[in-house]
């Protein structure tokens, strides 16, 4: 943070007050020095010059400073030079680890921030290791919380070796220096070590969680953390994740209801259900929810429930597209090809014409006219 640009509108009144308070003294002491000897004169002379030395010091030197300042603002941020390289080079859905430094990206990316708090900040420490980040694509890391670490080695050892470790074993793609009248941190962006791992996380990871005191920020980590690895398909390490959060806090419905949809992905319909349905128990009427409980029964084979938590869904969402093509397959296995080709037709009715589900829709429609 740049804390002198909060004193910036402080600096004209202060400067308007020593002015007069300067000029006051100025005048009073002229009155007194014309009584006095030409020596003296001349003493008081140099003295006054002093005088005004020190005026055109306190006016110049803090109006300079204020034009640097001004000036940094004609030049791009670091941070944004960082979030144009990252939107024109790195790909829709690319996971991207974020240390402090204020800058947001777009939701084009899965974004992970590390965790950071000003206060006993190596408690923090269990979330620096390498090991969660492993299905990370690109880190995004500045010097504004690596220098502080520097500053205190051995405070913060196990921080700035997870710092180490990544500059040693990723590639670094980007080193982004503020020049002179320039804002924001040095930036380093660093590609993923790429030791991925092909289970599960491993168990000393969640033991060193257990160790950090504030529950909060150890769920939303977990919680962030889950959904990069459900959107890359790392199933397994997000029930883990899911499942490790829920026994610190067992009616989170975030996690209770992504837990849920873990299972389905991963073709558990057993656990899927029981996830869903204590999920339920909180939400009873949150139409997303129904229409996946229902979506689980028709992978079990119970049509006729399925059915009925599909039709409920949708009277409570009417736009509840998935709803509608379950639906639609029910009444497909059901024969009853009419009302399964109108389902269709109310959701190509609903999709955009660009969106990439319109083919797939098309295809359903088709098939169901053949067979009628």
């Amino acid at each position: 943070m740049r804390a002198e640009r909060y004193i910036l509108p402080v600096h004209p009144p202060l400067l308007v007050i020593a002015s007069l308070g300067f000029s006051a003294y100025s005048d009073k002491f002229d009155h007194i020095l014309r009584n006095r000897i030409d020596s003296i004169l001349r003493v008081i002379s140099v003295r006054r010059s002093v005088v005004m030395v020190g005026i055109l010091a306190l006016v110049i030197i803090p109006a300079y400073k204020s034009l640097q300042y001004q000036l940094s603002f004609s030049s791009e941020d670091t941070r944004t030079i960082a979030k144009k390289l990252i939107n024109q080079n790195l790909s829709k859905g690319s996971a991207v680890a974020l240390s402090p430094m204020g800058m947001n990206l777009s939701d084009r990316f899965l974004v992970l921030d590390l965790p950071f708090n000003p206060i006993q900040t190596e408690r923090l420490a269990p979330f620096y290791d390498i090991r969660w980040y492993m299905d990370i694509d690109l880190f995004v890391l500045s010097d504004y919380d690596y220098t502080r670490y520097l500053k205190e080695p051995v405070r913060f050892r196990d921080i700035l070796k997870f710092y180490n470790d990544l500059r040693r074993e990723g590639k670094l793609v980007a080193d982004i220096h503020p020049i002179a009248n320039q804002n924001g941190p040095t930036i380093w962006m660093i590609k993923s070590p790429g030791r991925y791992l092909n289970t599960e996380f491993p168990d000393d990871l969640f033991h060193k969680l257990r160790q950090v005191q504030h529950n909060e920020t150890v769920l939303s980590f977990l919680y962030n953390l889950s959904q990069v690895l459900y959107k890359k398909n790392r199933l397994v390490r997000c029930t883990q994740v899911l499942r490790f959060g829920l026994s610190i806090d067992s009616a989170n419905i975030k996690m209770l209801n992504d837990l849920a949809w873990t299972y389905f992905k991963s073709g558990k319909y057993g656990e899927a259900l029981e996830a869903a349905l204590k999920t339920l128990r909180y939400q009873p009427n949150r139409s997303e929810l129904l229409s996946l409980k229902g979506s689980i029964l028709l992978k079990l084979g119970r049509i006729d429930e399925a059915e009925q938590y599909f039709i409920t869904a949708l009277s409570l969402n009417d736009r509840l597209l998935s709803a509608y093509v379950d639906l639609s397959d029910v009444y497909r296995r059901k024969r009853d090809y009419t009302k399964a080709t109108q389902l269709l037709r109310k959701v190509r009715s609903l999709l955009p014409p660009e969106s990439e589900d319109v083919h797939f829709i098309d295809q359903r429609i088709a098939e169901l006219t053949q067979l009628k």
